[in-house]
């Protein structure tokens, strides 16, 4: 199933990227989470509480830092609580801050 939902997803993303990334523009999302994305994203979520992540596929666009995206399963923090897809954008400013600009159902 999460391969399938990952699929259902990713399509759009992977239809139209290529091996040349323009300046500025967004790399394609990739399954193998390198550890730059994955020490941002754990760095951005220390701390938060209500709802767990688990990063599925990353994105990357160089600008004045690094802006990722993050398509993740998210699951609430009480019993019962149901999986959903999520995009989460982090940006990594210059000093190698992270901050999380959004985080959206999808």
């Amino acid at each position: 199933m999460k391969n399938l939902l990952l699929s259902l997803v990713l399509i759009p993303f992977f239809a139209f990227a290529s091996d040349d990334t323009l300046p500025g523009g967004w790399t394609a999302f990739t399954t193998e989470i390198d550890l730059s994305a994955s020490a941002a994203f754990d760095r951005a979520f220390d701390g938060f509480v209500g709802e767990s992540y688990e990063v599925l596929a990353v994105s990357s666009q160089v600008v004045q830092g690094v802006n990722y995206r993050y398509f993740c399963n998210a699951r609430g923090s009480y019993p019962g609580a149901q999986v959903h897809p999520t995009m989460v954008t982090i940006y990594v400013d210059l000093n190698g801050i992270p901050q999380i600009k959004e985080i959206k159902d999808i």
